[in-house]
């Protein structure tokens, strides 16, 4: 493993899923973390879990001033910030036609405000330190068509071209900037998908490899990309999703079966 003793990261929603499994990655490395959700008791039984190097914040990252201020407490804390994580993140579902504006409003508050004030705060704080390596979480839906998902695939979207914006600006500091697409994952936010067989059949038949992930398999992508291994790498969204987005094309392969 790559050593990070002298480094310092901070993960949003960094207490369940996916989030937890970078915190938990960056840890295992050696680095200190600063993890923030909305919810304390979730908070606390994470960094119980992560160990000494890791602290935590209430932060609701919709908000623009928690999310400066969870950054300052980082730098506060720790002195600087190498890395960041943005895992936080809202689904929303049903048809086009049905969609109101509350579902909206709260899908595109979290997942595209949120990581706007995030880039912001951190890189702020990164440019003073000298440069950093920002990873967003966006989704294979940002990239292929989720029926019944519009907003998440737009948000998702946005979260992907947010990403290359941010790496073309923030580049002249040494910030590089990249996105994860996860596939299906089993996290809570996805328990009434990847638990249920048809969503998991209709996901595994799209991959070439018989996985659902797991949310260590993105925290060790995250890793990589904040890594001076990926150091030549930014501004890309990397789908860690089994392979499910490599297909879609006809599938001759019956025709010259047997």
């Amino acid at each position: 493993m790559t050593d990070y003793t002298n480094k310092v990261a901070f993960v949003s929603a960094g207490a369940t899923g996916i989030g937890y499994a970078c915190a938990e990655a960056l840890v295992q490395r050696g680095a200190k973390v600063m993890i923030c959700a909305r919810r304390e008791d979730t908070l606390q039984a994470a960094v119980k879990q992560l160990g000494d190097n890791a602290s935590y914040v209430v932060c609701d990252v919709s908000e623009r001033d928690q999310m400066e201020a969870a950054i300052a407490a980082t730098v506060e804390k720790y002195g600087k910030l190498d890395f960041a994580v943005n895992s936080a993140g809202v689904g929303v579902g049903g048809t086009i036609l049905d969609l109101d504006d509350g579902q909206m409003d709260a899908c595109i508050k979290t997942n595209v405000n949120g990581t706007i004030y995030a880039i912001q705060a951190q890189g702020k704080a990164m440019r003073e330190n000298g440069g950093g390596s920002i990873v967003n979480i966006s989704s294979i839906a940002g990239r292929v068509v989720h029926p019944l998902m519009s907003t998440y695939c737009m948000v998702k979207a946005g979260v992907d071209m947010l990403t290359r914006c941010a790496a073309v600006e923030l580049g002249e500091f040494n910030i590089r900037v990249n996105s994860i697409q996860p596939g299906l994952v089993e996290t809570p936010m996805t328990e009434g998908l990847a638990g249920d067989a048809i969503g998991r059949k209709i996901y595994l038949d799209l991959s070439p490899i018989d996985k659902v992930g797991q949310p260590k398999d993105i925290g060790e992508t995250a890793v990589f990309l904040l890594s001076d291994e990926a150091a030549f790498i930014t501004g890309q969204a990397l789908a860690a999703d089994g392979g499910v987005t490599v297909g879609g094309g006809p599938d001759i392969r019956a025709m010259f079966a047997g």
